[in-house]
Order: C-alpha cells, then sequence, then structure tokens
C-alpha cells in the first residue's frame, strides 16, 4: 500500500477530500518502523479516518475528531434462508449424530496452523466429533495430513454462498488456530461460538468476549486447544449459552446497517 500516502499527498496539493479506511497501524506488529510512520502520515492527510473497530482508536496518532468507527462485517441480508435443520444438513453429508467443529480460511494467510487439526482431533479421542476444515491456501503435506484422519474432512474453497451457509449451519463449534478475520462475523451469525488462538487478530475479533460467546486457547498450545473444545462441546447448555451470546452481540454491534451509517457519516 505504499502508493497510497503519495495519492493523498497528490490529492492534498490538488485540493481533494480523501477518506482513509484502514486498521490505524500495522496490527501485526502495531509500532514497526517504517509501518507506524506510514499510518500516521496517512492519517494526517486523510479529511476523516473510518476504522474497523473501536479497539484501534489507541493506534491513533493526531486528531482523534476526524475519526468514525465503522466495525467492520458481512452484508447478512444477503444471506438466503436455509430451509433444512441442522440434523437434516449433518444427515445429508453423513454426519448425522456427531458433534461438528468447523473451520474456515484462507489457510496461507495470518498465520494459520491447519497442522493442528490432526493432533486436536487426536487430543479430543471422541468418535462423536468431526472436524471439517474449508478454504484454499493448504500446502500439499498438510493437505495428506487432514484427509489421512478419519475424523477430520478437508474441503478446498467453497465459493458459493449457500454452500458455505450450510456449513456454518450445521456446525456445532468454529475454531480457528491462528488470526481469525471476519469469519467470527458468519459463525456468530449461525450462533456458533468460537474457540481461538492467543495470538494478535483482525479488527473483527472485537466482537469476541471470552468466557461468554467462546474461548482462547494459549498460542500453540493443542493441549489447552483440546480442553477449550472440551469445555463447550461436552456442556450442552454452555454450548447453546454461548451461542445465543454469539448471535447477541453480532446482531447488536455487527450489523451491516450500522457499517453503512458509520460510512455515511464519514462521507457526509
Amino acid at each position: 500500500y505504499l502508493f497510497i500516502p503519495f495519492f493523498m499527498i497528490w490529492a492534498r496539493i490538488m485540493r481533494i477530500n480523501t477518506i482513509l479506511w484502514s486498521h490505524g497501524t500495522y496490527l501485526k506488529n502495531p509500532y514497526k518502523f517504517p509501518n507506524r510512520q506510514i499510518h500516521i502520515l496517512r492519517h494526517f492527510l486523510a479529511k476523516k479516518h473510518i476504522i474497523y473497530s473501536a479497539n484501534e482508536m489507541k493506534y491513533i496518532f493526531g486528531n482523534k475528531q476526524k475519526v468514525v468507527i465503522a466495525n467492520n462485517t458481512l452484508n447478512f441480508n444477503e444471506f438466503q434462508e436455509i430451509k433444512m435443520s441442522k440434523s437434516e444438513l449433518k444427515e445429508k453429508i453423513g454426519l448425522n449424530g456427531k458433534k461438528v467443529l468447523l473451520s474456515v480460511a484462507r489457510w496461507d494467510d495470518q498465520f494459520r496452523k491447519p497442522e493442528m487439526f490432526p493432533k486436536l482431533m487426536d487430543l479430543l479421542n471422541n468418535e462423536n466429533y468431526h472436524l471439517i476444515a474449508v478454504g484454499p491456501g493448504i500446502s500439499d503435506e498438510i493437505r495428506k495430513m487432514l484427509n489421512a484422519h478419519q475424523s477430520i474432512t478437508f474441503l478446498e474453497a467453497i465459493y458459493s454462498q449457500n454452500k458455505i451457509n450450510e456449513y456454518y449451519k450445521l456446525a456445532d463449534l468454529f475454531i480457528m488456530p491462528g488470526a481469525i478475520g471476519l469469519a467470527i462475523n458468519h459463525a456468530f451469525y449461525y450462533s456458533l461460538p468460537i474457540i481461538i488462538e492467543d495470538v494478535p487478530h483482525s479488527p473483527e475479533v472485537c466482537y469476541f468476549k471470552d468466557g461468554e460467546n467462546g474461548y482462547m486457547f494459549k498460542k500453540s498450545s493443542v493441549d489447552d486447544f483440546a480442553d477449550k473444545v472440551r469445555l463447550l462441546l461436552e456442556n450442552e447448555q454452555e454450548l447453546k449459552k454461548f451461542g445465543q451470546k454469539a448471535k447477541h452481540v453480532i446482531s447488536k454491534e455487527g450489523s451491516f446497517e450500522q457499517m453503512v451509517d458509520s460510512f455515511l457519516k464519514a462521507i457526509l
């Protein structure tokens, strides 16, 4: 994105206002040189600055009055109703009666770790648990590991919205080793609690409330990962309660209408 500050300087000279939409900093290393300085410059040059969540406000250096917070989300209005029930969807793919863990991601991004999945399922050691991992960017070696495990189904990228939504609806729990992004919105919309790793995440992690709509496991600890999964999958009442809170928070804080309103506030 090195072209952006040069473009913004040109726009400033031409007396053209710019609205910057950004994370506010380089989230993987917020104070890294020169990334930090470039972000400060871009903020200075912008007429308005839209950030993805209130969590990034602490990284803003300079005039904070120009900042508008637009919680990043998905347009749930585009989602078509899936009429089949959770149990019917599970039966459709041969997983009737099983507790399904779901993980959807671009696996070569955000330091994600699909190689943790076989060890996780071995530690869970429960024939009634099954993991479905979906997404592009996986190495041939890890693909073979996942396909060889009897409790794991690996699927390449699914670009049909209705198809991927069926997997979200049939799942019982969403898990992510590595950083989570918009998948948290998708999971919460379908009342799925999440288990995520204690690593730097994308701004959408603002919807996560540890101990309320999910749990965070210790960095690189498959043992703690398995323990956190058990806390929910082995307690039906807690799983349901966490799912209800997940749905509530995304409805309250992550609606598409709220995001649009924030953009209009910046523009107008």
